[in-house]
């Protein structure tokens, strides 16, 4: 064999190497690494799962998915300083999305409330409140301001999550008498389900709720709630 060819077989050697490594994964993009991020959280692969969404925002500081998953990922790792910041990041990038907005609020009260931080907290929740103004976003206050001990605070954006829900939507009283369950207020957490079941009688559960409290459903049984403005 003369040196010509030989030559060329080093060159087609390693072009067919250099080629090798390109398709284990050296030109993976960001949508693949999240993809990759994804299957290894469903797999409870958290630490994976992280450094694939992390590779994901450097390859592209715009790619809110990533964001998004990454601070789940976090959350699940109990680095809640971290999962603030990254859903902060999807925030800014996806503020107004109608179905991953309202997911990246729920997850950044979380990461909020998992530091300890109840002022931080509750700036947070009234600012989302005030800047959605959702259904959704008055039970994410009314749930949190709960958990901290806000029971007035709680109560009112129970109240107001009621007042913006879409008609047949009965969450906001089943969140109404799961508060006044943790306060063993029975009286006030057997009307909240009446509300409820006059709202959606079908609603998940709520019969067998009802029954845990003595009461027979029933048409007769269901309770129309206040108007509106008594809400306020």
């Amino acid at each position: 064999m003369t040196d010509p060819e030989r030559n060329g077989l080093r060159v087609t050697g390693a072009a067919g190497l250099l080629l090798c490594l390109l398709l284990a994964g050296g030109c993976q993009t960001n949508t693949s690494l999240r993809e990759d991020g994804l299957v290894a959280y469903q797999g409870g692969d958290y630490p994976g799962a992280a450094a694939k969404f992390a590779r994901a925002v450097e390859l592209a500081d715009n790619d809110y998915q990533s964001y998004y998953y990454l601070g789940r990922t976090q959350l699940k790792l109990g680095k809640y300083l971290d999962a603030q910041l990254n859903l902060e990041r999807a925030l800014a990038l996806r503020s107004n999305d109608p179905v991953l907005t309202p997911n990246i609020l729920d997850y950044l009260a979380e990461a909020y409330y998992q530091q300890n931080r109840p002022a931080n907290l509750s700036a947070f929740l009234q600012k989302t409140a005030s800047d959605y103004g959702t259904s959704r976003d008055f039970l994410r206050q009314g749930k949190y301001l709960a958990m901290i001990g806000d029971a007035d605070g709680a109560r009112v954006a129970l109240r107001k999550a009621a007042y913006f829900a879409a008609a047949g939507d009965a969450e906001p009283y089943l969140a109404m008498a799961d508060f006044y369950h943790q306060l063993n207020d029975l009286a006030n957490e057997q009307v909240a389900l009446r509300y409820a079941y006059y709202v959606n009688s079908k609603y998940p559960g709520l019969a067998d709720r009802l029954r845990a409290l003595g009461v027979v459903p029933g048409p007769t049984m269901a309770l129309e709630p206040p108007r509106p403005e008594m809400l306020n």
